[in-house]
């Protein structure tokens, strides 16, 4: 597999081990290649302390990033415009957060029995020969994700693998072994110790994997979902809930008429129906968690589950949610939008063009939305989401009429001005009209209203000529 190692990295093994010293690409971008897929990071591992890669990175001209991982035994090089970490063979011992007690290792062998799963726990050399002492190979033939040696050890050492153990779920389609499921359910007390920052990256890239339904089972199934992890805040700690949110709905039942299956599963099918957008994959995660709640859960006429109103509660938890995460507000807002409206699509009949004008007019007037081309996004993203919810009832919907409403209010929501801004005119000849630019102040506000209630086009020409009936009225003229 020589071949398919860059220039860049032949030639930085080349160096180390011209120097005496050995010199493997590890990890990652091994299991990469071995799927086919292309590597996006390439991690080498060594013998030679962090001071003698840095003398030889000196020698060959190489740039070395200083105030980035010397301390973890780990010299981070600029070669060719690619930064490599060059990790010198780690013994790790137990601690919460990464590399907390480093030491280092004597072998290759010892540095690949640190790591966390079989699949990252195989090396190449330079000749293309992979070094496999724990089977990754065969765990990745039968796609599977095991530990390197007794899962409850590697736990313990770096409490966030069992989080990467969901996430490497989702990222690569693979099943989880029963040990390692088990040995998270027995460890779950370890994310105490986890930073809210770590759990948050690994739900992050879990979330906007390719399978993201089948690492957010295991977080469910295990029970790391119910966990606390810890954010620390003028000096003190705090615990934080993952996502206790989501147990609930395990098991909830839905009226067969319309779902063919409980709450959670529903709402893994949507997660895996939406496309690959952070704020798309948070809000179909979460755009069912009103149901089953008092005030909500009642039964019909026939005994079946109903959940009116479960959208306007979900909103709430959402954005609940999203702020204890400590997520951006623009993005917080934007899931509780879609959240709260993700049941307008599916019940169109009555609704019509004015109808729907309306709402999108008032969506543009709410203070929400920056400018049109926001508006529109969100728009697009509720029927993206509404789509998703649908497909994963598993019965009959609203398909192509569903899609085709969704898709013509998000050209409405295009076309809608949402800011002075939206307005198309041409400033010059507009302040002309208008005597001067102190006049724009008053009549801007005026025309938007009028050209989002639809008296008035939003083109150049018509909001000219709007401007002259507007000094006849206020002038005289």
């Amino acid at each position: 597999m020589r071949e398919y190692l860059p220039e860049y990295i032949r030639g930085i093994i080349s160096r180390i081990r011209n120097q005496g010293y050995e010199a493997h690409v590890a990890g990652g971008a091994v299991r990469d290649q071995l799927l086919g897929r292309p590597a996006k990071d390439f991690d080498l591992v060594t013998d030679a302390r962090p001071e003698q890669v840095a003398e030889i990175a000196g020698a060959c001209g190489w740039r070395t990033v200083q105030e980035l991982g010397r301390n973890f035994g780990t010299v981070v090089l600029v070669v060719a415009g690619n930064a490599v970490e060059v990790a010198t063979y780690r013994g790790e011992v137990s601690g919460q957060e990464p590399r907390s007690q480093q030491t280092f290792g004597k072998s290759l062998i010892e540095d690949l029995a640190r790591r966390d799963f079989t699949i990252n726990a195989m090396a190449m050399n330079l000749q293309g020969r992979v070094i496999d002492p724990f089977n990754g190979g065969k765990d990745l033939a039968d796609k599977v994700i095991r530990t390197v040696g007794k899962a409850a050890e590697r736990f313990a050492e770096d409490g966030l693998r069992m989080f990467r153990a969901c996430r490497f779920t989702a990222e690569l389609g693979f099943a989880v072994d029963h040990t390692v499921l088990e040995a998270i359910s027995e460890n779950l007390t370890l994310v105490n110790n986890l930073s809210l920052e770590r759990v948050r990256e690994e739900i992050k890239r879990t979330l906007l994997a390719p399978w993201p339904h089948l690492g957010l089972a295991v977080l469910v199934a295990s029970g790391l979902a119910g966990t606390e992890c810890s954010v620390k805040e003028y000096g003190q700690c705090r615990r934080v809930p993952v996502l206790p949110e989501l147990h609930r709905l395990a098991g909830l039942t839905q009226n067969p008429r319309y779902h063919n299956w409980d709450v959670w599963e529903h709402t893994l099918r949507t997660v895996a129906a939406t496309p690959q957008d952070y704020v798309l994959r948070w809000a179909a995660l979460l755009h069912d968690a009103g149901k089953g709640l008092p005030g909500v859960r009642s039964r019909d006429e026939d005994g079946q589950p109903t959940d009116h109103g479960h959208e306007r509660a979900g909103a709430i938890i959402a954005a609940d949610v999203l702020e204890r995460f400590q997520l951006p507000g623009k993005l917080r807002r934007r899931v509780a939008w879609l959240v709260a409206r993700h049941m307008r699509f599916h019940a169109q009949d009555g609704e019509n063009i004015n109808t729907l004008t309306r709402w999108v007019r008032k969506e543009a007037r709410s203070g929400e939305f920056r400018n049109s081309a926001d508006l529109a996004q969100a728009f697009y993203q509720l029927g993206e989401l509404c789509r998703a919810d649908l497909l994963a009832t598993g019965r009959f919907f609203q398909g192509n009429a569903t899609f085709n409403w969704a898709e013509r209010t998000a050209e409405m929501a295009r076309k809608m001005p949402v800011h002075t801004t939206d307005v198309l005119y041409d400033p010059g000849e507009l302040s002309a009209v208008l005597g001067g630019k102190a006049v724009l102040g008053v009549f801007m506000p005026d025309v938007l209203r009028r050209i989002q209630d639809g008296s008035v086009g939003n083109t150049r020409e018509e909001v000219i000529e709007a401007a002259r009936k507007w000094m006849r009225r206020h002038f005289a003229l």
